[in-house]
C-alpha cells in the first residue's frame, strides 16, 4: 500500500489517499475492506462476497429484491448484511405461537438478533406476506397453511413460507441456517387443493 507520493505505508486513516496493490478487480465504493494474515482465509472471504453479489444480481435480474431465506441466510450474515433476522409466526393456537417466539428469540447472537416482528393464531394471509416483504422477514406456519392465492403472492414478493408441525424442528432449522449448516431445501409441490363444504353424519 502506497500514499499519494508513492511511499510505502502500513496504514491509511479516514480520507487518506492510498494506492492498494494485489487486487484482482475493482471493488465497489463503500465495499468493506479486511486485512487478513492468511491468504487462504482471504480467498474464502472473497468467494463468499462473490456469491453474495451473485445472489443479489440474480434477484435484480428476475425483478425481485434479494430476500432472506433459510438457504441464503448465512451468506447475508457472513457479509455483515444481516444484523437482524425478522420472523413472522402464525400458529393454530396462540400458545404455540408464543412458545415458538420465546424459543427463537433465544437464538440471537452478538452478530445477529432474531426479532419476531409478529406472532399470532390463524392461517397465513396476504397481509402477513406483505408485512414480510416490506420487512424482509421469513414466515413460519405452525399447523397452519396459506391458501393458493397467498402462496402465489409470496412467490411474487420473494417471501419464504416454511411449514412445521413440531416446535423443535422450527428452532433446529433456523439455528442450522444461521450457522450455515442447513441441508438443501425440500421443495413441496402442491398438486391440488380441496375445500370441505359440509360434514355429513352417518348413522347406522
Amino acid at each position: 500500500m502506497y500514499n499519494d507520493l508513492g511511499q510505502l505505508i502500513q496504514e491509511a486513516g479516514p480520507a487518506f489517499p492510498a494506492q492498494v496493490t494485489g487486487i484482482d478487480g475493482v471493488p465497489d465504493a463503500g465495499a468493506p475492506f479486511d486485512a487478513m494474515a492468511d491468504e487462504k482465509e482471504a480467498r474464502n472471504i472473497s468467494q463468499h462476497r462473490i456469491e453474495f453479489e451473485r445472489i443479489g444480481n440474480a434477484g435484480a435480474a428476475t425483478g425481485t429484491s434479494s430476500k432472506v431465506t433459510l438457504e441464503n441466510m448465512n451468506e447475508f450474515i457472513k457479509q455483515g448484511a444481516l444484523k437482524e433476522l425478522k420472523v413472522i409466526i402464525k400458529a393454530d393456537v396462540r400458545g404455540s405461537a408464543e412458545a415458538i417466539k420465546e424459543s427463537l428469540e433465544k437464538l440471537s447472537t452478538p452478530e445477529v438478533k432474531l426479532n419476531v416482528i409478529q406472532s399470532g393464531a390463524g392461517a397465513i394471509v396476504d397481509m402477513d406476506v406483505m408485512l414480510a416483504s416490506a420487512s424482509n422477514a421469513l414466515i413460519i406456519g405452525f399447523h397452519v397453511r396459506a391458501n393458493p392465492k397467498t402462496i402465489a403472492l409470496a412467490e411474487k414478493e420473494g417471501v419464504q413460507i416454511k411449514y412445521y408441525n413440531i416446535i423443535y424442528q422450527v428452532v433446529d432449522e433456523i439455528k442450522l441456517a444461521m450457522e450455515g449448516l442447513l441441508e438443501p431445501e425440500k421443495i413441496e409441490e402442491v398438486i391440488g387443493t380441496a375445500e370441505i363444504r359440509e360434514i355429513l353424519k352417518y348413522l347406522r
